[in-house]
């Protein structure tokens, strides 16, 4: 989870099934937020927490997952900077990116990724790529 604030979409999707999650953002407020969240629902243990600048995270992590979410600060330019910067073996060959984002930022996506879903939700958007290949 990119841009994690309280973790709220990483708690959702362990409550729904996945194993472990790793979430980042450059914020200790909200990592430490984050923590709280993990800790009053037993969760800590399942959920590697980054303090690190997700453009370079993205770029050098060195880590593959199967599922992104990513939810920066609308309006920022960070959809366009994060998927810019983004290494393609940040995802597992039949990884998928999923980006909410505010409906005005475009969206650059990379050769190695494909939009397999998009929808405007009130003044957000939801996009859905799957890895190429």
């Amino acid at each position: 989870e990119l841009f994690c604030g309280s973790c709220v979409v990483s708690i959702e999707a362990l409550s729904r099934g996945a194993c472990c999650s790793s979430v980042v953002d450059i914020s200790r407020k909200a990592l430490d937020t984050c923590r709280r969240n993990l800790m009053n629902l037993n969760l800590l243990d399942r959920v590697r927490l980054y303090m690190a600048n997700v453009l370079g995270f993205v770029k050098s992590s060195g880590e593959s997952f199967d599922v992104i979410f990513m939810d920066p600060p609308y309006d920022t330019g960070l959809v366009g900077k994060t998927l810019k910067n983004m290494n393609e073996e940040i995802l597992k060959p039949s990884g998928i990116l999923i980006i909410e984002k505010s409906k005005r930022e475009d969206v650059f996506v990379p050769d190695f990724l494909e939009v397999t879903f998009r929808r405007v939700y009130g003044d957000s958007e939801l996009v859905i790529m799957r890895k190429r290949g």
